[in-house]
């Protein structure tokens, strides 16, 4: 929740707000890139694609890529190392097509990581 420019509960300004996919649903944060850093994944509903914002380390993230979620109507994830291979992959669940899409962490676009194909 919001309270002027500070997010209520916590000390200090927002960080940003990003623009991601239509609907977005669900967010989990994970290193995706390998780098030590926080990044974020969110499940964008009603786009049928899931964006990925990379974090700077400074509480800011870089503009999404988005990657198609494999279904339709994607409202949850879930991050952790499915393989075990010390990457964080990415499980998306789509409520519309009834399956979750495990996507294993492969370079790609952005150095160490891909989900699927960029959409």
């Amino acid at each position: 929740m919001r309270d002027g420019d500070h997010l209520a509960g916590h000390r200090g300004p927002a960080s940003g707000v990003y623009p991601v996919g239509v609907a977005p649903d669900d967010v989990v944060m994970g290193d995706f890139d390998g780098d030590g850093l926080p990044d974020l994944a969110v499940a964008n509903g009603s786009s049928n694609n899931v964006s990925l914002l990379i974090g700077n380390g400074a509480g800011a993230f870089a503009p999404p890529i988005n990657f198609a979620s494999r279904g339709e109507g994607p409202t949850a994830l879930a991050a952790g190392d499915v393989e075990p291979d010390g990457d964080v992959d990415l499980a998306v669940v789509n409520n519309f097509s009834n399956t979750v899409a495990v996507g294993l962490n492969r370079a790609g676009p952005v150095p160490g990581v891909s989900f699927g194909s960029p959409r």
